[in-house]
């Protein structure tokens, strides 16, 4: 049995579209395991492709460690100039660089906000204490969970896209 990549709706085998969306389905539809879960997760409504079986084994079992690595911060470059004719390294680095892309942008609002919220005369400096605190963690905590997600993925030798950032595309694979 085989399920849509893109709505997760099933497929009868050797469907070439999707009758519930519309979308083409590649020759190697996307294959259930035994608890009936697609590639294509659906989690808590944020959806997550995995493209995973579009990529070479050999080429995942052989750069998915330096893919892992390419997530700490700016070293989402190491795929392309370690393995630059890897597909799967460079998905990892678009992804790593979206996520550092990201994090500058979640950062800088974050001191900004933080910065505005603390020049506030009218609200008193204990409340700007926690809720200052509160809100530096929500502006750190964001891209640390976008890193995690994305070194987990790649040492598992998954193609996930990063949940609502990951369709950007700014490295051609």
């Amino acid at each position: 049995m085989a399920f849509c990549p893109s709505c997760g709706s099933k497929l009868d085998d050797g469907t070439k579209f999707c009758p519930s969306c519309g979308a083409a389905q590649a020759a190697d539809t996307y294959n259930t395991n035994t608890t009936g879960n697609t590639d294509a997760n659906q989690t808590q409504g944020i959806n997550i492709t995995d493209t995973t079986s579009s990529y070479d084994k050999a080429d995942i079992e052989k750069n998915k460690v330096l893919c892992a690595v390419s997530y700490i911060s700016i070293l989402f470059f190491l795929p392309l100039v370690a393995c630059p004719e890897s597909r799967f390294g460079k998905f990892h680095a678009n992804q790593a660089l979206i996520l550092l892309i990201a994090s500058l942008i979640i950062g800088t609002a974050g001191g900004i906000v933080t910065q505005v919220w603390w020049v506030l005369p009218f609200i008193p400096d204990f409340i700007k204490h926690v809720t200052g605190s509160l809100l530096s963690f929500i502006f750190w905590a964001a891209p640390a969970a976008g890193m995690i997600f994305g070194i987990v993925s790649a040492a598992q030798g998954k193609a996930r896209e990063l949940p609502l950032i990951g369709k950007f595309n700014l490295i051609n694979k």
